[in-house]
């Protein structure tokens, strides 16, 4: 059978930058002084200084909301923050900083407001990429243990009757990721493999040196002939369910 893809391409993107731009990144990012700030040194300075305020300012707020920062390797860690509060913190940063400056403001001035915001907004970036991170390899777990319970049910049972759908209501950043992950996740392993993982949240997964087994090779057993014609159903109530965050 032809292996198919599945994840939106928002979600693949954004794996994408994960991979390449992640907190081990963190050193490659700083300040990146625009052009009318380069005309003197006093100017440059002004926007670099403004550049390690901003990103301190910013830092504050993610360590103050239990958020984990290493001041030695400039690395993030989730900590104690709450994943699902990332929209929040990402529009209160994005509030706080893009303001307008009062009239009269010197180049100076200018100059060390834009280096705020780039701060700021690197280390935005960063966070974002660090709790989107928790969120898809809880996405794989989930997608991974749940697919092994079907099959395992299934394959004893010739079958399984089909589940009542669970609605799945408007979510934030964190829980599309869980469950975009999570569905890509539970079709590989339930289908033996020939619905194939998503290739950015596969190089994502990898670089966490999570491998998801899909059930033929766990087992020796093949799940994919619940997952098609009158199983079907069932499977797509189920892999809904399981995934529902």
């Amino acid at each position: 059978m032809t292996k198919t893809i599945r994840m939106s391409l928002a979600c693949s993107v954004a794996l994408a930058t994960m991979v390449f731009s992640g907190p081990a990144m963190a050193g490659l990012y700083g300040p990146d002084v625009t052009a009318h700030c380069q005309a003197s040194s006093r100017l440059e300075g002004s926007y670099e200084t403004g550049y390690a305020a901003g990103r301190s300012l910013a830092n504050s707020a993610w360590t103050g909301l239990g958020g984990g920062y290493n001041s030695f390797t400039g690395t993030y860690s989730i900590g104690s923050f709450n994943p699902d509060e990332i929209d929040f913190f990402r529009w209160e940063i994005i509030d706080a900083f893009l303001m307008v400056l009062r009239p009269g403001a010197t180049e100076f001035v200018e100059c060390r407001y834009e280096g705020m915001v780039e701060g700021a907004f690197d280390m935005l970036v960063l966070v974002n990429s660090v709790v989107i991170g928790v969120c898809v390899i809880d996405g794989a777990f989930v997608g991974e243990f749940s697919a092994h319970m079907y099959c395992d049910l299934a394959t004893a049972f010739g079958g399984l009757g089909i589940p009542e759908w669970l609605a799945r209501g408007p979510l934030g950043t964190c829980g599309n990721y869980f469950q975009a992950v999570c569905d890509d996740v539970f079709d590989y392993v339930s289908t033996d493999g020939n619905n194939a993982v998503n290739p950015f949240t596969s190089w994502y997964l990898a670089s966490q040196g999570f491998f998801p087994v899909d059930y033929l090779d766990l087992t020796g057993v093949a799940c994919e002939p619940y997952t098609i014609g009158t199983h079907f159903a069932t499977w797509v109530s189920t892999r809904n369910n399981v995934c529902k965050y």
